[in-house]
């Protein structure tokens, strides 16, 4: 993806507090608010960082591209491809939670020659909830008489 990637994941801390009162850490809230704030989770996530036991949440829509004439990306592709969070291409799996809080993804454009494409390539025990993918297009080989997935809002 064609964003800076340079930027950093932020954790906050949600915590609570046992019956004798003492404080405990419940999980690592992540609130991802920008396309290069997520695609640097897929850089990280690729690198080799799984985000086991990780609670990262969307803090809005996000877009990667620019939407107008999405239709027509298997003619034009748009300005960036995404690169999906997890790849088996060197077993790099995403391990932690991936929560869209209702929120969606708009404009992932991928031109994979593989099967893992998609907002997510592979996981490693990981979940993924409550996010919509929405004016998006998916190209692969393995979809055999189907070029493309003209993706809207799936509610994973």
């Amino acid at each position: 993806l064609a964003f800076q990637s340079e930027g950093t994941l932020t954790y906050d801390m949600q915590a609570n507090f046992d019956i004798s009162g003492k404080q405990k850490i419940e999980y690592l809230r992540v609130p991802v608010k920008s396309a290069e704030q997520l695609a640097y989770l897929a850089s990280s996530t690729n690198g080799g960082n799984s985000y086991e036991g990780k609670y990262i949440k969307l803090a809005n829509d996000i877009y990667l591209n620019d939407t107008d004439g999405w239709e027509n990306w298997d003619k034009t592709a748009p300005a960036n491809t995404w690169t999906p969070i997890g790849t088996m291409d060197n077993g790099n799996g995403f391990g932690g939670t991936f929560d869209g809080d209702g929120y969606s993804i708009f404009g992932i454009y991928t031109d994979r020659t593989n099967l893992y494409c998609g907002l997510f390539g592979f996981f490693y025990y990981g979940n993924v909830k409550n996010v919509g993918v929405e004016k998006s297009i998916l190209f692969t080989p393995f979809l055999l008489n189907l070029q493309r997935i003209l993706a809207s809002t799936i509610g994973c």
